[in-house]
């Protein structure tokens, strides 16, 4: 009586776990690239944002040169030519009544590096908080930035700013010059 051997040998076996590295290897690789598109279209659309805040400053006066983010969800929205203080209360947190634009979506986190005149200071802008920059009439410098959280406000003179984004360990940063240049690096 024969007896057969039902089982894999080691070849096929090596074979199979080949091909299952590869889809693995091919699986990580498209989700670095979602992960990069994504930071780069939140960048974007962000560096526009403040872009288009500024060229108002230039054209048509202080009363549009402000552009404000917002985080809810994952999401960051933005508010382009609207001044929000923490006096009103109703417009600044009538999110999403506001005419707020989202500007890049499923992103892990997102804040602001400034200089307070000691040192750099890092603020994570955690969801439900507002951060409005402002930029000067006809000259379209960089007036500074407003970051309202719960019933405090900070405030940061003309520094340079940078914002970074994050998503699936990959990071992205728009940095905003006092004389009103916007870079994205």
């Amino acid at each position: 009586m024969k007896k057969y051997n039902k089982g894999f040998t080691f070849y096929e076996l090596l074979v199979v776990i080949s091909i299952m590295s590869l889809m693995v290897g091919f699986i990580t690789i498209s989700l670095s690239t979602v992960y990069r598109n994504n930071i780069n279209r939140a960048s974007d659309n962000m560096e526009s944002a403040l872009k288009t805040a500024r060229a108002n400053a230039i054209s048509k006066g202080t009363d549009n040169g402000w552009v404000s983010f917002y985080s809810k969800d994952n999401n960051i929205y933005a508010l382009i030519g609207t001044e929000l203080d923490e006096t009103d209360a109703d417009k600044m947190f009538d999110f999403p009544n506001q005419n707020w634009v989202k500007v890049a979506s499923n992103v892990d986190s997102f804040g602001y590096t400034y200089s307070n005149g000691l040192g750099w200071v890092y603020i994570p802008n955690l969801s439900g908080n507002i951060t409005t920059l402002n930029f000067q009439q006809s000259t379209g410098s960089f007036n500074g930035f407003h970051y309202y959280y719960s019933d405090h406000t900070m405030y940061s003179g003309s520094s340079p700013l940078t914002i970074t984004i994050e998503k699936g360990g990959k990071s992205r940063e728009i940095t905003v010059e006092p004389f009103g240049y916007i870079t994205a690096n």
